[in-house]
């Protein structure tokens, strides 16, 4: 039995966890902070803590909490809106931040800063956050309170300001306001998109194909934050709405798996037209998006290769050891247990957008039988070809691709080249390998 990916619900911006499926997602209710100020606006929706430290006693008599946790997050400076996400250090996002709520009580006076990254770049220390300071114990119960209880700006008189801390330059906006987020979706304004990738940690191309997975961009596509779970199933059927949002491409509706204000993912249905571009569109209850344009292929494979696995210039695919443990040279990426593969040894690799399998499994349908794909195919180790006990749907999730792989025997390197072809055309992506 081989391990299933543990990806994120945002790598890259993907999937942010595209395949934490519904048996292994929880339901996430925003707590969306926003700070306004003299020309910024700093918005910081928390979609789930990874640790609390609340309420910790100090030496000085007053008390401190340090929380941490993943979220949306966007700036927005002379009516230019930039947006990230705040993730855990996880083998699919190694080097990635997570946002940080602080705050501290002593001698009298309450700092409270909220920090989150300015860009996704794996170790980057870019952060925005914003700072506020004001007299007497304003969390007297040591717990970070929700956006509405928050105490108000009025309590906060020093220091209060958005800074922007980039390529080490510090940028300060003062701050008017704060409070709860004020989503445009839910005051009654359309979704608007502004742009469509597929799966980005499987290749990020500019098409994709029926069956595989696209993230969706733009404003007011959804009025809080929620990934899909078992009870939106019926049987082992995907939903095709989320927390009332719907994806359409072509006309015909896709199967959506999470949802926020800027981001949606969603997987494209089985019978869509191919060849072309198709207009895809999001709906909510303030109304549908204007169309964007997609481009669909008959396949558009990539296979799982998140920028965190990238080393010293060189993109590794993101393969498995039976153990669960990634194939890498050892120690290469801090924080991720790794060794070479050995000849031999069959590991696991996944992916996205490899086309039907036979026996058919349409979209939005949990894999839950043996099947193949219906295209030729291959993995090779630098020219040689690896044997593959298994390439189809994984089973027990939606829409990936596994592809069970018995290393060849070919010489020792951390930098082994790993291609594929499908049906005879080679994939475009440059990855490699470890074998010793």
């Amino acid at each position: 039995m081989y391990p299933t990916p543990k990806l994120l619900r945002h790598p890259g911006r993907f999937f942010s966890a595209l395949f934490l499926f519904a048996f292994t997602t929880s339901t996430i209710s925003a707590q969306c902070y926003e700070f306004a100020g003299s020309g910024a606006t700093l918005k910081i929706d928390i979609t789930s803590f990874v640790s609390r430290q609340d309420d910790q006693s100090i030496s000085s008599g007053g008390h401190s909490s340090n929380d941490t946790f993943e979220s949306n997050n966007s700036l927005t400076i002379g009516g230019t809106t930039k947006t990230t996400i705040s993730t855990s250090n996880t083998p699919d996002c190694v080097g990635c931040l997570l946002g940080s709520a602080v705050f501290r009580y002593s001698s009298g006076l309450t700092v409270f800063t909220m920090t989150v990254p300015a860009d996704e770049t794996p170790g980057s220390m870019n952060t925005w956050f914003a700072t506020l300071g004001g007299a007497g114990d304003l969390i007297p119960t040591g717990v970070l309170p929700s956006p509405e209880a928050f105490p108000p700006f009025s309590s906060w008189p020093v220091n209060s300001q958005i800074t922007v801390a980039v390529g080490g330059k510090l940028t300060e906006y003062q701050i008017t306001s704060l409070g709860p987020c004020s989503n445009s979706s839910s005051g009654g304004s359309a979704p608007s998109v502004s742009g469509v990738v597929s799966a980005s940690a499987f290749g990020a191309f500019a098409a994709a194909a029926p069956g595989s997975w696209v993230e969706i961009y733009g404003s007011n596509l959804a009025a809080d934050t929620q990934g899909w779970t078992g009870s939106d199933f019926t049987g082992d059927n995907a939903p095709t709405m989320l927390d009332g949002v719907s994806v359409s491409i072509g006309g015909q509706a896709a199967f959506v798996d999470y949802v926020s204000p800027t981001q949606v993912n969603a997987q494209l249905p089985s019978n869509i037209a191919t060849g072309g571009p198709l207009q895809l569109t999001v709906s909510n209850a303030n109304g549908a998006s204007a169309p964007a344009t997609l481009t669909v292929n008959q396949t558009e494979p990539g296979l799982l290769a998140p920028s965190s696995f990238k080393v010293g210039g060189n993109q590794y695919v993101v393969a498995q050891h039976s153990d669960g443990s990634y194939v890498l040279p050892v120690g290469v990426i801090s924080g991720v247990t790794s060794s070479p593969a050995k000849p031999g040894e069959t590991i696991v690799i996944y992916g996205v957008g490899f086309g039907s399998v036979i026996p058919n499994i349409p979209a939005g349908e949990i894999a839950t039988k043996s099947n193949e794909l219906s295209a030729s195919f291959e993995i090779l180790f630098g020219q040689t070809p690896a044997k593959l006990p298994y390439f189809g749907l994984a089973p027990n999730f939606v829409g990936l691709y596994q592809f069970n792989v018995t290393v060849p025997a070919v010489a020792a390197s951390d930098l082994v080249p790993l291609t594929f072809n499908l049906g005879g055309i080679p994939g475009t992506q440059k990855l490699y390998t470890a074998v010793q």
